[in-house]
């Protein structure tokens, strides 16, 4: 019973060691591997993902979906810059109600 046990953890920790770990990168980070890719690898494909660890394949499917990738970080910037938009006009009217509110504070509570 023991042996059979052990047989099985054994079977387990291989498991647990052939168990591929799935990493993610971000728009940006996929953005910049492929800006290296050409700029400082130059075109090495091989080099290149050696050096930085992620397999050919995946540097194939980056550079066949970059358009994509651009085009989200646009719409994204996009949306940042309304989202700035908004919150500074927001801003805008909270710090003029403080005004208001000091200056009828200050004039004795009369608005």
């Amino acid at each position: 019973m023991e042996s059979e046990s052990n047989t099985l953890i054994e079977i387990d920790q291989n498991i647990s060691k052939l168990k591929r770990t799935i990493k993610s990168y971000t728009i940006e980070r996929k953005l910049e591997v492929i800006e290296l890719l050409r700029n400082v690898y130059a075109g090495n494909k091989s080099k290149c993902s050696k050096e930085l660890d992620i397999s050919r394949a995946t540097l194939n499917e980056w550079i066949k979906d970059e358009s994509k990738f651009l085009e989200v970080r646009e719409r994204n910037d996009l949306a940042i810059r309304k989202t700035r938009k908004i919150v500074n006009q927001e801003l805008r009217k909270t710090r003029g109600n403080i005004k208001s509110w000091r200056k009828s504070y200050s004039d004795g509570g009369k608005m």
